[in-house]
């Protein structure tokens, strides 16, 4: 299983299975592991690589449903070079994420929306997360 799906299903696996609303968490022949009572609908085969977009997106969801508030200040998509990579359905969780501090920049113009998030960033978003 890869590391990201390993840490998100660490993360959010216990306390859904906890209210009963797993619908399914593991399919041995793809390994996909599926939110669907909860709201958090990403599917993730556990060989495929996440996108940075793919990544935010769940972690937003995932704080939606814990009821988690996250902080917020004004962020001016702008500046990011390549912010038009973000796809429709993403953008409302990339910006919240960047206004909370989950994530920031790839570098100081670039979001890298579409790139294959790394192990480090994986763990730096999940401690970013974690100390809000």
């Amino acid at each position: 299983m890869g590391l990201s799906a390993v840490m998100l299903t660490g993360l959010a696996v216990p306390a859904m299975a906890a209210e009963g609303n797993v619908t399914k968490i593991i399919n041995d022949k793809g390994r996909t592991i599926q939110f669907a009572d909860t709201g958090i609908t990403e599917l993730m085969t556990a060989t495929a690589p996440v996108t940075r977009e793919q990544l935010v997106t769940f972690i937003c969801r995932y704080a939606d449903w814990k009821g988690l508030e996250l902080p917020s200040k004004t962020v001016d998509l702008s500046q990011y070079q390549d912010a038009d990579e973000i796809s429709g359905w993403a953008m409302d969780f990339v910006v919240r994420a960047l206004e909370a501090g989950i994530i920031n920049g790839k570098s100081e113009d670039t979001l890298a929306p579409q790139g294959t998030a790394t192990r480090a960033q994986i763990a730096q978003i999940f401690m970013n997360l974690l100390a809000e």
